[in-house]
């Protein structure tokens, strides 16, 4: 089998996340059926933003303290834990942003001709 270029590996990579984004925005819609205005879509993917953001906080402070141990030489075991540790996490940050994208793609997919809420009934301006 011929080996892959960079490119070519790379691109292969967004092509499996693309299929990941498709398939989990075919399971939101078939469960929860079409978006109804860009306020709920705005919402659902604030939360999932907020949960890939925590994932990558707990990255960085595992980063911050495998460095740490790298530097006082301390046992292997140690540095591959948190290693692990770091690579779960970014697993997790990876999939909040395949459900944030699923997100936009449900509306992307559901919203048609949706109607926009009415500004003066909302306080979402104001900020």
């Amino acid at each position: 089998m011929e080996e892959l270029t960079k490119e070519e590996k790379d691109q292969y990579i967004r092509d499996m996340i693309k299929n990941l984004i498709h398939d989990q925005t075919a399971f939101n819609i078939n469960r929860w059926g079409s978006m109804s205005n860009y306020h709920e879509m705005w919402g659902l993917a604030l939360e999932e933003s907020e949960e890939a953001k925590e994932q990558l906080a707990w990255v960085t402070r595992y980063k911050e303290d495998t460095w740490k141990m790298i530097k006082n030489n301390e046992p292997i075991g140690d540095i591959h834990y948190s290693l692990q540790v770091i690579i779960g996490n970014i697993e997790l940050a990876i999939q909040e942003l395949i459900h944030e994208a699923a997100v936009y793609k449900r509306a992307l997919d559901t919203m048609k001709n949706a109607p926009v809420a009415d500004q003066s009934k909302t306080d979402a301006d104001k900020k």
